[in-house]
């Protein structure tokens, strides 16, 4: 790349000039110096300065252009290889994203003639070069999509590029209206239990999103050629920590979580739905590439949007369905980032999706073992021996746990007396919903016969 720099050599009659003739005409200024000058105007202009002489008016404007935030971002395009045509295009397009925000560029900004001209002059080297692309058309009125002129955009790999230093130009807000926003700083921490099996797969994924991990792994992938993205499904039974495991990798990497919301991305309107989810992934590719720590975009209880197409489409929301899964399926095969599904019905999952995830990793009822140690985390001051009677009697998950650990909590509140084993045994039991009718002696000697095993038994 040749840097082009900005000569300050006759800026004095420069901005004279276009403040006099060309303010009025921004847009249709065609020197990129020239463009910068007139935003400097522009700016001084609604800023609303206050001066008495022409010269003062001049010097103040001088120090705009040296100090204006936004001009010395336009100026950083000159450093790239662009012919003056399309320097202006990008100004153009930097100038809306850094006072609108960039979503803003999705609703016709563009549809100024003068505007839509300059665009013109630089698009096709851009368009050719991959540095823009052109988008559709977001109107519902037929009407107003057939009085639109096209509209472009950066793509997100020029816009990270280009646009490297400025992440706050694309806000995490720009995915709300399909996703809610998990901040790691707002997740608290939660020591996790998993059983031996799964407990190397979850600390690959904690090495794998390490922050300064992560960035030399995506640069090793696309040295190869390979899509720079992590994508992970995990998928077992109900209460077996997935989300949760999605939420401390978040802590534990600094990353924030868009979590998609079914709710937000599904509509009554005819393909808003598709359009949602389109729009979700699209947000998401941008905020990856300007971000120094991309965040986790997790689906979670994932079953809607991964379950198998069907052939037969009995019902219009068969269409709708199968639609957002083939949009899916594309989405994720165009992926870059982090990725994160969670299911408890696998076995309904479409093999579509099978390969687009890199790892898949089944989450089990956790065994006697880990059962143990999760009673002893949930209720540090349960003796070891009921901890295993415990877990040696009562098949439980994570999340079951958790809930008898909350009653035993209240009733402690309540009563200023802490709950013995029977008492326990009694929260276990209206956990589930059917019990194998055991009597109560029964349960503890499992459970004693388990602790004398050396927790052997299953």
């Amino acid at each position: 790349m040749k840097g082009k720099g900005i000569s300050m050599k006759g800026v004095d009659a420069q901005l004279e000039h276009i403040f006099i003739d060309s303010i009025g005409e921004i847009e249709l200024i065609p020197n990129a110096e020239e463009y910068l000058v007139a935003v400097c105007c522009w700016g001084f202009l609604n800023e609303n300065y206050t001066v008495t002489t022409v010269s003062e008016m001049i010097r103040k404007m001088k120090y705009s252009y040296d100090d204006s935030p936004l001009v010395q971002g336009m100026r950083n395009l000159q450093a790239f290889d662009f012919s003056d045509e399309e320097l202006v295009s990008l100004m153009l397009m930097y100038r809306h994203i850094y006072e609108e925000g960039l979503w803003t560029l999705d609703y016709g900004i563009y549809s100024r003639h003068s505007e839509y001209e300059q665009i013109q002059q630089g698009k096709d080297g851009l368009l050719r070069r991959g540095i823009i692309r052109r988008i559709g058309n977001s109107s519902s009125s037929p009407e107003r999509r057939a009085d639109q002129k096209a509209r472009f955009l950066p793509t997100p790999a020029a816009f990270g590029q280009l646009f490297s230093d400025r992440n706050d130009l694309v806000s995490l807000d720009a995915l709300s209206n399909q996703a809610e926003i998990i901040t790691a700083s707002s997740i608290q921490r939660t020591e996790l239990f998993f059983n031996e099996i799964n407990r190397e797969d979850v600390e690959r994924l904690y090495q794998l999103l390490d922050p300064e991990k992560f960035l030399a792994i995506m640069d090793r992938l696309r040295a190869k050629g390979r899509k720079a993205s992590a994508s992970c499904l995990l998928y077992g039974a109900p209460g077996t920590g997935k989300t949760e495991l999605a939420k401390q990798l978040s802590r534990a990497t600094g990353r924030d979580i868009v979590m998609a919301d079914a709710a937000k991305l599904y509509s009554s309107y005819h393909g808003d739905t598709e359009k949602n989810v389109e729009e979700l992934f699209e947000a998401y590719s941008y905020i990856q590439c300007v971000s120094s720590n991309a965040p986790i975009l997790l689906f979670n209880e994932a079953d809607g949007f991964l379950s198998k197409r069907t052939d037969l489409m009995r019902q219009a929301i068969d269409k709708i369905e199968n639609r957002v899964q083939n949009i899916l399926l594309q989405a994720l095969e165009d992926f870059e980032g982090i990725f994160i599904a969670t299911t408890n019905l696998a076995d309904n999952i479409d093999p579509a999706f099978e390969r687009r995830f890199l790892y898949k990793i089944e989450f089990q009822v956790p065994d006697p073992q880990t059962r143990a140690k999760i009673w002893l985390s949930k209720i540090p001051d349960l003796d070891r021996g009921e901890a295993m009677i415990l877990a040696g009697q009562y098949r439980f998950s994570g999340g079951q746990i958790d809930n008898v650990a909350k009653k035993r909590d209240i009733d402690e509140a309540i009563y200023d007396e802490k709950p013995s084993l029977e008492k326990m045994m009694n929260y276990c039991d209206n956990e589930l919903i059917a019990t194998s009718g055991n009597t109560l002696m029964e349960k503890i000697e499992y459970g004693q016969k388990f602790f004398q095993h050396g927790g052997a038994m299953s």
